[in-house]
């Protein structure tokens, strides 16, 4: 969800450069959402320990159980909206779009697309999840690559393509 409204807010706010981590696409970006139904509450606080494994499977025992605590109920709602699709004007500045290959959520096909209508760099990790490069156990090297790609836009060094590990 953070990435649509990174997208959004950038349109008012100009940032010098953008950063999209499986991001929902906009309207307009191919994209063939699940078609289960959405109840309007979609429940995750108070959840089973054993949903937050399955959805942190590459994170450690210690990032599961802190993210299992913080977990919040999300709104059908919204997701509905997302689904539909939100208008958002091309960003201005230079986008990395980061991909997971085993996201289920958002396939590294569609965070492709994105970052093609962006005319972003493109980065994809292999055997990670959804939430794999914020919270997984190779956090550490998408945050350092990041970094990298920030420090390239002075001219240094670009960083698109598929990390070695």
């Amino acid at each position: 969800m953070g990435g649509i409204l990174v997208l959004k807010a950038a349109e008012t706010l100009r940032p010098t450069a953008l950063i999209l981590v499986n991001s929902v696409p906009p309207k307009g970006v191919e994209w063939t959402p699940k078609e289960t139904p959405i109840p309007d509450v979609i429940p995750w606080a108070n959840g089973p320990l054993q949903d937050t494994r399955e959805a942190l499977w590459d994170s450690d025992e210690e990032v599961i159980l802190w993210a299992h605590e913080r977990w919040r109920d999300e709104s059908g709602a919204v997701v509905r909206v997302l689904r539909a699709g939100i208008e958002v004007r091309k960003p201005s500045c230079p986008v990395l779009v980061i991909a997971s290959d085993k996201d289920t959520d958002i396939p590294p096909d569609v965070s492709q697309r994105l970052a093609a209508w962006a005319s972003a760099d493109f980065v994809e990790y292999r055997e990670m999840s959804h939430v794999g490069p914020l919270l997984g156990r190779r956090a550490r090297q998408v945050a350092q690559h990041t970094l990298g790609w920030l420090g390239g836009l002075d001219g240094n060094a670009p960083a698109s393509g598929t990390p070695s590990e």
